[in-house]
């Protein structure tokens, strides 16, 4: 058993040194004690680091968002378009992160014309990491319309479980602490192409939007694997993405199965390496 210990703490070691330095900042070391039927023992443990995010466009705050502090300018980019705040990537023309105490400010700058939408659309206080949409002060806001997709890949079961294999070497910060989402885009073949990972399954989904922005990457290309349960939050981002085909290892709120049938987005869910459920396929995009 010492000996078993004494590799985790080598192997998460050696993970912490290949990550790269904005990633480090997302771990934290914690003493604890680990109890078993034997003995107790001082244990040295890596906890998932949550700090409070400000996002301030033209001086102005607008949210401030409990997420962990990894790939925050694609978080700033995937947040700005999935609040409706751009339309491209163009339309954010200035970017800064500052660490202020424990805090963190990523100070943008939007075009004159994309920042009279903050008036109508600021977010009222801070967002816990499990809340994709807390701070919105107008229901017509959350369930605002989204405009049906069209097209997107043909997607097989064997394709799915092929991403999920792979999915869990592809999360290093998970790796260590076992507290993060993952949100991984995957292409028609089953290669994860990018994963972007955080505490809040929202926030792991925005840096996943923001990569596929700033790469210019048509999100029809293939699909989303999320390592969480498809909530609404989930589903209207990826909606309003135009990403056509969802797939979550837990299972959908019926708000979000309501949601994603208006829309023609394909959700799969519960999924696991022998079976999947196929909530919504309006579009027939899964080849059974």
């Amino acid at each position: 058993m010492r000996y078993i210990r004494l590799f985790a703490t080598a192997l998460c070691v050696m993970l912490i040194y290949m990550m790269k330095k904005s990633d480090k900042n997302s771990i934290q070391t914690h003493t604890a004690k680990r109890w078993t039927a034997s003995e107790t023992s001082s244990v040295s443990l890596s906890v998932a680091n949550e700090v409070p995010i400000a996002l301030e466009y033209n001086c102005s705050t607008y949210a401030v968002m409990m997420a962990t502090p990894a790939d925050l300018e694609d978080f700033a980019l995937g947040f700005s378009f999935s609040e409706g705040l751009i339309q491209q990537k163009e339309d954010l023309i200035g970017f800064h992160i500052n660490h202020h105490n424990d805090a963190i400010i990523l100070e943008m700058e939007l075009t004159p014309e994309r920042f009279k939408r903050i008036e109508t659309h600021q977010r009222k206080h801070t967002v816990a990491s499990g809340c994709g949409l807390c701070g919105k002060d107008s229901i017509d806001e959350i369930m605002r319309p989204l405009s049906p997709l069209k097209g997107g890949p043909t997607i097989s079961g064997d394709v799915v479980q092929k991403a999920l294999k792979a999915l869990p070497d592809l999360q290093p910060l998970n790796k260590i602490c076992g507290a993060l989402h993952a949100a991984a885009f995957v292409s028609a073949e089953g290669d994860i192409l990018m994963v972007r990972e955080d505490i809040g399954r929202h926030n792991a989904l925005d840096k996943l939007i923001g990569w596929l922005i700033k790469n210019a990457i048509d999100p029809k290309s293939g699909f989303v694997l999320m390592t969480s349960r498809c909530s609404y939050e989930l589903v209207h981002k990826a909606i309003h993405a135009g990403i056509t085909f969802l797939a979550t290892i837990s299972a959908p709120s019926a708000m979000a199965i309501t949601l994603a049938q208006k829309a023609n987005l394909t959700v799969l869910a519960l999924v696991r390496d022998d079976a999947m459920q196929i909530y919504t396929d309006t579009a027939k995009r899964f080849k059974e």
